[in-house]
């Protein structure tokens, strides 16, 4: 377990040679300064010729416990102070790291840069001597990267190290917006189109010529068709293109990775990017 962490080993008593009685049991921790040890049932504990009885011991490590093995004694004895046994259980404390952020959030133009994030990896209990690497896990935007300063993996020993994190966006795609633009140009063309064979219809009475009308009628089957080819465009079942460029915000995860650490929520942050 990590320093400030809780680890659990459970036991059981059997009874030897047609022992029944009650049981006192006590857990001595003093080999790591500073532990608490819980033993579970509350003493006494009733245990049966032939039978057999659990018995959890629960240690809780102080924040401030340097790495190592330590032995946990458990002792057990009858109510009248005998019979009586002993047994030793290893208790690992290993090395942990910890992620922060004092930057929470950040606001960038699409295609640009944003500013820094400052993070801090920092040693769980004394020290972490491993190596942590930086990554941003998920939630990042298609097409942007996470930059870190330093670029290589950092060692806390004892105290903090401070890396910067800036995120570096892709700019957004021309293509919703020419489409857009082909859309509105077929939508004003099919609007103004009464009024276009409405005035050439009537071109075509003042003069007596009726070629008017039929180029008149030509003219609106020319029409109606861009509005038939328009309208397949923009039902091709996804999504229809935002209406101008609304900021988006996203909630992106930073995680720290060391070699032969367990993984744990502490060494994940979440910050928040906003592209305008």
């Amino acid at each position: 377990m990590a320093p400030g962490g809780q680890g659990t080993a459970s036991l059981k008593l059997t009874s030897s040679n047609f022992y029944s009685g009650k049981v006192n049991a006590t857990c001595d921790a003093s080999a790591l300064s500073g532990a608490m040890c819980v033993l579970s049932p509350a003493n006494p504990i009733n245990l049966a010729s032939g039978g057999t009885a659990a018995l959890t011991a629960t240690v809780n490590a102080p924040s401030t416990a340097s790495p190592g093995t330590y032995n946990i004694n458990i002792t057990t004895q009858d109510t009248t102070g005998a019979p009586s046994h002993s047994f030793t259980v290893a208790l690992t404390v290993a090395q942990d790291f910890r992620l922060t952020s004092s930057t929470p959030s950040q606001t960038v133009t699409a295609g640009q840069t944003s500013g820094a994030y400052n993070l801090a990896v920092q040693p769980v209990g004394v020290s972490f001597t491993g190596t942590v690497t930086l990554a941003c896990s998920a939630g990042i935007p298609a097409g942007a990267q996470c930059i870190f300063n330093p670029p290589t993996a950092v060692t806390p020993g004892t105290s903090a190290v401070d890396v910067m994190m800036n995120i570096s966006t892709a700019a957004r795609k021309a293509g919703l917006q020419s489409l857009s633009t082909r859309a509105f140009i077929f939508s004003a063309l099919w609007l103004f189109s009464p009024g276009i064979v409405i005035a050439w219809g009537a071109a075509g009475r003042k003069t007596g010529r009726p070629m008017h009308r039929v180029f008149g009628s030509t003219a609106m089957l020319l029409l109606a068709a861009l509005l038939i080819s328009c309208g397949g465009v923009s039902s091709g079942g996804g999504t229809p293109p935002p209406k101008g460029n609304q900021p988006v915000t996203y909630l992106i995860t930073v995680t720290g990775t060391s070699p032969g650490t367990a993984s744990d929520a502490g060494q994940s942050v979440q910050v928040t990017l906003v592209v305008d």
